[in-house]
């Protein structure tokens, strides 16, 4: 997954309450004169007042973007809700950062077609664990997703790094979670795209390997690598 989405953020990236009113009316503006193909939008809570009023302001702006990020995705039946009308193209992508969502994420990446992702929300994890972002119950949680996402046929994406003075450190991260199956790393700042686009793009090793097994695989012949 190497195509960046622009992310129109609604939730925490918008502090005080009495200016979301105003984020949402300069919604319909951003979405209605950019190509929406390069948008994703991430709502508050679809359970709260806040996001369906998010919601509201999408469908009156009648231009829908790519993906719609659902924060707090706890239960199937919250994705399978708040999918746009079957004739609009957007697809849904699942922010699990709650213990009570990571004990549902089986059902939440099988809810429905529209799926295409998970976001791991690392930090809402941690708080809602009680444990250290770095600990072993947070590398469970992520190790529980990236199975999860992997039977459910959808792509888990890592979080991003919150340190924007250590790409050094936010590149392991983001190799780290490649590894483990990752299809992808949310990101917060441009400065972070190259080094995670780095991370999960296979080498010229990768790629040469992939292409001998295919060819040998046509062959018939077996190999032991």
């Amino acid at each position: 997954m190497f195509v960046q989405k622009r992310c129109i953020d609604l939730e925490d990236a918008v502090a005080p309450e009495k200016k979301r009113p105003e984020a949402r009316r300069s919604l319909a503006g951003v979405l209605g004169s950019n190509d929406t193909a390069r948008l994703a939008t991430r709502i508050n809570s679809p359970s709260t007042i806040g996001g369906l009023a998010d919601l509201q302001a999408i469908v009156l702006a009648d231009a829908y973007p790519t993906f719609l990020i659902l924060p707090k995705s706890e239960s199937a039946g919250v994705l399978r809700q708040n999918q746009c009308a079957d004739e609009k193209p957007t697809a849904l992508v699942a922010l699990v950062e709650s213990a009570w969502g990571l004990r549902h994420v089986e059902a939440v990446a099988e809810a429905t077609p529209r799926l295409r992702a998970i976001i791991f929300g690392a930090a809402g994890m941690a708080s809602d664990l009680g444990c250290e972002r770095g600990g072993g119950l947070l590398h469970a949680a992520r190790c529980h997703i990236a199975i999860a996402c992997a039977a459910g046929g959808i792509a888990a994406i890592d979080p991003p790094s919150f340190n924007l003075n250590d790409l050094e450190a936010m590149a392991a991260e983001a190799d780290r979670a490649c590894k483990l199956g990752f299809a992808g790393k949310a990101a917060i700042h441009r400065s972070q795209i190259a080094p995670i686009d780095a991370s999960f793009r296979p080498d010229a090793k990768a790629l040469d390997r992939a292409r001998r097994i295919v060819e040998l695989a046509k062959k018939g012949v077996g190999v032991d690598d």
